[in-house]
């Protein structure tokens, strides 16, 4: 009986779902709504004591999206602060209204990807639908891998358009 050949799993392939991506990641959120007096005004005392008692250092080394999902007017100062402690305690700041919070957190995803787990590679982007999925998160993704893989490659493995290869030597 002849074996039955994998020819996609031995071509060492890598395929990088991006839907897939957007709900395994590790991105955390801070929507600041609950640090508002009455869940929609911003006391400046009372946001300051929150961001001093605030656990920014187990935020390090992650993306962290920051959001109010209550309509409030937040001062540009207070986004400010807090991407200021993000920054100081080694965490990668995002910020997002409430509707694009997946697209946001997919992109950093994107951005947290460690490239180096590419280099030389064959990587194929799968194409999927998803309102969080834009022509931006392809760019991010071409962007960040661009650079180290083998070649890049969108769409199935049976059916895929070339998007970069490197060249020999």
């Amino acid at each position: 009986m002849e074996r039955i050949q994998n020819k996609v799993e031995e071509s060492g392939l890598i395929n990088i779902s991006l839907k897939q991506l957007l709900y395994t990641s590790d991105v955390k959120v801070i929507d600041i709504s609950g640090w508002l007096y009455e869940g929609f005004i911003l006391r400046e005392d009372d946001f300051k004591a929150h961001i001093k008692t605030h656990p920014w250092e187990a935020l390090a080394g992650r993306s962290v999206v920051i959001t109010c999902t209550v309509d409030a007017i937040i001062p540009m100062w207070a986004w400010m602060l807090i991407a200021a402690k993000l920054t100081e305690s080694k965490a990668r700041p995002f910020y997002c209204d409430p509707p694009d919070l997946d697209h946001t957190r997919l992109l950093a995803a994107i951005a947290d990807l460690n490239p180096e787990e590419f280099r030389d590679k064959r990587v194929l982007i799968n194409g999927c639908q998803h309102p969080a999925i834009t022509p931006a998160v392809y760019i991010a993704i071409t962007e960040r891998l661009q650079p180290v893989v083998k070649s890049l490659m969108y769409g199935e493995a049976c059916s895929n358009v070339p998007v970069f290869k490197r060249r020999a030597g």
